[in-house]
């Protein structure tokens, strides 16, 4: 499902725990997608840099 850009958040910095899986992986793929700088908070550390990886590989003009 793509994310549908709502708000403008270029020079917003969003912290998303729980952000390897479910609402909180969503929620990091969504703000990136606003264009928010995204900090995510994962338990672990493998399936946290996997979940970047996945979010930056959309092409997602915020960082994660």
């Amino acid at each position: 499902m793509a994310a549908q850009r709502i708000y403008d958040l270029h020079g917003r910095v969003c912290l998303v725990t729980g952000a390897t899986s479910g609402i909180g992986r969503e929620t990091a793929r969504g703000l990136a997608q606003s264009g928010a700088s995204v900090l995510m908070v994962a338990r672990d550390r493998a399936r946290g840099a996997e979940v970047a990886a996945q979010i930056r590989s959309t092409g997602a003009p915020g960082s994660v």
